[in-house]
């Protein structure tokens, strides 16, 4: 291959190409790795080069074998245009059969069998070839290595019915032995078919090829390809019985499983939780998710204690059966509150916990209180809850922060109350009380402002009401 006029001068030169395929071509160069534009080549294919043409190089049809008008050209370099010239090559022709003996058998074959051909004997050895049927001829006189032929049809025929039409003692090195084609084993036409094979579609429509320049074996069988090759088997469909494998690579999703079933062991996606545990799959929920139950190690799905949902017995504080348990029991026997150990004795209906200092004690109910109060001390004060008050405050004789309801007596006193000494408060007709009152000034834009009546305000001058709705009226403050 010769490369002429590339900007970078390193490209261009002569060099021997070492292998195509059918788009591509290498050769090697002593140059840096770079990139370049323009420029031209010309590529020598064997002993002749590719004219601005195309040559007939015979006038059969290939895919039929048979002569039925089709011109066989060799490669144009350019574009066909109408007038183009064809040459047209002539060859004597003439049908020529080696010489051949032909038997006939009259009586039937007796016990043993009949052969004909070469029996060797005697000092037998390396450098012995039984048969040979050579073809002389180089390679360059072939179509596709620089010569106008095509290479003859079969070194070896066998023709009619027979049991086995080739039988053989397999060698010690090998049964058959198989060397690349006239294209040597690295070009892009190396592949070869070990077997073309007849099926009910048609002649060689199943075969065995192989392709040397990357090892690769591949069986056609109706239209289906099977590949062997230095990096795996590839197929598109893989009918087997046991299949071991170390690795499988690449994602098996749940729908490439459409039957048969699968062992939990066999799928670990369940974690252990302990040394003991073994691993194993999550089993179906079924088509309906829930969100009651939870799945326990052992595979089942059962409802937390203190949930709800579900079948079976409860537990816990819990009794009775799922999905409607009954609350047996409301207590604390352990650990503390607030860091105060809690005790072991659950208060009744008529007394009260009294947390104090690091026990806790069962005291009786509040005198002059409803059976049902509930009260809770506190070192720093004390809360009471009841039917008529709830009250927060300082423990002793609960002189309130804040009451609202009675005042812990059956007399309604105070709705709301607030402050230790009540400043502030409402009662139960709705009257406010308070020592003091503050507002944040503020003056209205106008007399027809937004306002709702009984709203007021103030700044620093007057002092403003909304008689009726949008509608202020003022009266001036004066000093005193």
């Amino acid at each position: 291959m010769t490369i002429d006029g590339v900007s970078d001068p390193s490209f261009n030169g002569s060099f021997p190409v070492t292998s195509t395929s059918s788009t591509t071509f290498q050769f090697a160069s002593t140059g840096a790795d770079t990139s370049s534009s323009g420029g031209s080549l010309s590529l020598l294919t064997g002993s002749f080069a590719l004219y601005p043409m195309a040559e007939v190089l015979d006038v059969m049809n290939h895919t039929s074998q048979r002569v039925d008008g089709t011109f066989h050209l060799a490669a144009n370099t350019v574009a066909w245009a109408a007038g183009d010239a064809l040459e047209e090559p002539h060859y004597f022709q003439q049908d020529v059969h080696a010489s051949y003996e032909q038997v006939q058998r009259i009586l039937p074959q007796a016990n043993g069998t009949s052969f004909h051909g070469l029996l060797y004997s005697g000092n037998v050895g390396p450098g012995t070839n039984g048969f040979a049927a050579v073809n002389g001829n180089p390679s360059n006189v072939y179509y596709g290595e620089g010569g106008t032929h095509h290479v003859p049809s079969a070194a070896f025929l066998g023709r009619g019915a027979w049991t086995s039409a080739v039988e053989v003692d397999a060698g010690e090195l090998a049964a058959m032995r198989v060397h690349c084609n006239l294209h040597g084993c690295g070009k892009w036409n190396s592949s070869y078919y070990l077997m073309l094979m007849d099926s009910v579609v048609g002649p060689g429509s199943d075969s065995l090829q192989f392709a040397p320049q990357t090892r690769t074996a591949t069986w056609s069988l109706g239209g289906a390809a099977y590949a062997f090759s230095p990096s795996g088997f590839t197929a598109g469909t893989i009918n087997v019985g046991t299949l071991n494998a170390t690795t499988i690579n690449g994602g098996v999703s749940a729908d490439a499983i459409n039957s048969g079933t699968i062992a939990a062991a066999r799928l670990p996606v369940f974690g252990p939780s302990g040394s003991s545990h073994s691993v194993g799959a999550v089993p179906d929920p079924g088509a309906t998710a829930g969100a009651t139950r939870y799945l326990r190690e052992d595979g089942t799905w059962a409802v937390p204690t203190g949930g709800s949902g579900g079948t079976g017995d409860a537990g816990g504080d819990l009794s009775g059966t799922y999905p409607n348990p009954t609350v047996a029991a409301v207590h604390a026997t352990s650990g503390s509150l607030d860091n105060v150990t809690i005790g072991a004795t659950t208060p009744g209906a008529a007394s009260f916990t009294q947390l104090r200092g690091s026990t806790a004690v069962v005291g009786p109910v509040l005198s002059g209180g409803d059976s049902n109060l509930v009260a809770v001390y506190y070192s720093f004060g004390s809360m009471m809850f009841g039917p008529q008050d709830v009250n927060f405050g300082p423990r002793s004789s609960f002189p309130y922060g804040l009451n609202i309801g009675s005042n812990g007596t059956t007399a309604p006193l105070y709705g709301l109350s607030v402050g230790l000494g009540q400043q502030f408060q409402v009662d139960q007709t709705g009257n406010v009380v308070g020592t003091s009152y503050q507002e944040t000034l503020m003056t209205p834009a106008s007399s027809s402002s937004s306002c709702t009546a009984g709203q007021f305000a103030d700044d620093a001058n007057y002092h403003y009401v909304c008689v009726a709705t949008n509608t202020w009226k003022r009266a001036a403050l004066s000093s005193f």
